[in-house]
């Protein structure tokens, strides 16, 4: 593409094209005759005589800016040309809408800034790092959004977008703007953190910051960052894609933030937020990010409050990493801070596979200072795919005194799949309680794919919540019963009229314990004998009569803990 270049110099004719020589050009401002300066530079530094003599060949220097009247004349003072005229930047442009009014080319440039505006190439070789450095401080100043073309940014050191000192009432917020996969920051230093957005504590916390469309990468796994977010809120991070460094994302005291669509992966860690003097990570929503093959873990929730995490998957994290403890998703309720929310994590339909280490989703209830917390999943996938490389559980809960915790599962599903083999040492739910903690377990509608790795939970569990141990619902009217559903259940045996023995699959310690019995007419259920192994119970009609009916449900409550 080739354009229409300025001409430095100009020539002037007389009418029958013989140079002007000797002749003169004044200026001035449009429809008047005041004069109005021209330079002879392009910095505009050296100004012009008014009115600027014509040399022999007709010509002369003239620069200039915004809209001039232009009076050309001979060497005799005839009049050859008297017009209005413009640079460039005064050209003026209308959208191609309707109601849309008239503006200049330069008002309408400076929508929109870029960092080639400040010098960035976009080249991959030249050091882009003072460009791009120089367009965010100027951004905190003028405020709105910062184009990254389609390009990559060699930086050499960190990059700072300080928003500290931005208040809400103030219009100067910042906006980070690229194409997702083709815009791209590569930070070549073996340490430091190639990006850092500072928020501000109260009263002027609200960042108001979009960060879209950008991809971090770097080129060594140890002791580097990403992305670091402090003291920051109203955050938005939308299809960012971050790279190959110690950390890929970290996050401060941040809180009321979203991430959207975005991607980390080859890090040492895929992302931790954690509190520091001000808020632990609160009300932040993941919504279709993907943390992926990150040698320790994919993201750590240090003391979290209401983190939420919509589709998207955690996948390969903890293969190749050298920590001793690799997970997939790490929630740490230590409470060593004050806690705005007792709902620490909650994941629906996010997909889990191939992770090593503890867990995909590894809960750890702390032994910090006395508190609640809660963890929920709800329609996730959880798979173990290779025969050396997985993790030990699923979903694993620690939980130690005082504090007291719930685990939440809904309609998750749990399978093994290509190599992996299921084993009862490897429960695809495990929790580990130390004495002087409470917790409690909902497990309903999750399919667990081999029976040998169905977690089976135990006490203690002192919240007095309701946790079924074993369930089933058959039909008493043929012996032996006819099984329609059941959990921790192995057979059940019609001993008499309206007499059932149920045989558990894996036994329990009590021999005390409460039994809910239902039936599908009118009757009552009654439980003879609960044991570690078997529970007896029987049904009878409304005489009291040892009856068979056609549907009895029979539930079974871990450690006499119903409400």
């Amino acid at each position: 593409m080739v354009n229409l270049l300025p001409i430095p110099e100009q020539q002037w004719t007389d009418s029958n094209g013989n140079p002007l020589a000797g002749g003169t050009v004044a200026t001035f401002i449009p429809a008047t005759e005041t004069p109005k300066t021209t330079w002879s530079d392009a910095a505009g530094v050296i100004a012009n005589t008014q009115p600027v003599v014509l040399d022999s060949a007709g010509r002369c220097k003239i620069w200039g800016s915004g809209a001039y009247r232009f009076q050309v004349k001979d060497h005799l003072g005839n009049l050859i040309y008297d017009q209005v005229t413009t640079d460039v930047a005064d050209i003026p442009w209308t959208a191609t809408a309707p109601g849309a009014v008239a503006r200049t080319v330069a008002l309408k440039l400076n929508d929109q800034l870029s960092v080639r505006d400040f010098g960035a190439t976009g080249d991959g070789t030249t050091d882009d790092t003072a460009a791009v450095q120089a367009a965010l401080t100027g951004m905190i100043t003028l405020g709105g959004t910062l184009w990254f073309p389609p390009g990559k940014y060699k930086i050499t050191s960190g990059l700072t977008l300080d928003l500290s000192a931005i208040t809400i009432g103030q219009l100067t917020h910042v906006n980070l703007y690229g194409t997702m996969g083709a815009s791209q920051l590569y930070f070549t230093p073996a340490t430091g953190t190639c990006l850092t957005i500072k928020g501000a504590q109260p009263s002027n916390l609200n960042t108001f910051c979009v960060v879209q469309g950008l991809q971090l990468l770097g080129t060594q796994t140890a002791v580097t960052a990403g992305l670091s977010l402090e003291d920051a809120s109203a955050l938005c991070l939308r299809d960012v894609v971050i790279e190959t460094f110690g950390l890929g994302i970290g996050g401060i005291d941040l809180l009321q933030s979203t991430l959207e669509n975005c991607v980390v992966g080859n890090c040492g860690g895929g992302a931790v937020f954690l509190y520091n003097n001000y808020s632990p990570p609160n009300a932040i929503v993941f919504h279709g990010c993907d943390f992926v093959s990150n040698l320790n873990f994919g993201v750590t929730l240090d003391d979290p409050a209401t983190c939420t995490f919509f589709g998207g998957s955690v996948q390969g994290n903890g293969i190749a990493g050298a920590s001793a403890d690799k997970y997939g998703v790490g929630v740490f309720c230590n409470r060593s801070v004050p806690q705005p929310g007792a709902a620490a994590a909650s994941f629906y339909g996010v997909y889990f596979e191939g992770n090593k280490g503890h867990a995909d989703i590894w809960y750890g209830a702390g032994t910090g200072t006395d508190g609640v917390s809660s963890l929920a999943c709800y329609g996730c996938t959880f798979q173990r795919i290779d025969a050396t490389d997985y993790v030990t559980n699923n979903v694993r809960m620690d939980v130690g005194p005082p504090n007291k915790s719930k685990l939440t599962l809904l309609g998750n599903g749990f399978a093994p799949y290509n190599t992996y083999v299921d084993s009862s040492l490897r429960p695809y739910v495990a929790v580990n309680v130390t004495a002087g903690a409470a917790y409690d377990v909902t497990d309903l509608g999750n399919l667990y794919a081999i029976g040998n790795a169905k977690p089976i939970y135990l006490g203690p569990n002192t919240t007095r919540q309701a946790m079924a141990s074993a369930w089933v619902s058959f039909d008493g009217t043929v012996s032996p019963p006819t099984i329609f559903n059941h959990y921790n259940v192995a057979t059940v045996a019609r001993t008499g009229t309206g007499n059932y023995l149920i045989t558990f699959e894996t036994a329990g310690t009590l021999t005390e314990y409460p039994v809910s019995v239902d039936i599908n007419g009118l009757g009552v259920g009654v439980i003879n004998a609960p044991g570690t192994a078997n529970v007896s119970v029987l049904t009878a009609n409304l005489a009291g009569v040892d009856t068979n009916f056609g549907l009895v449900s029979v539930i079974c409550y871990a450690n006499g803990d119903v409400v």
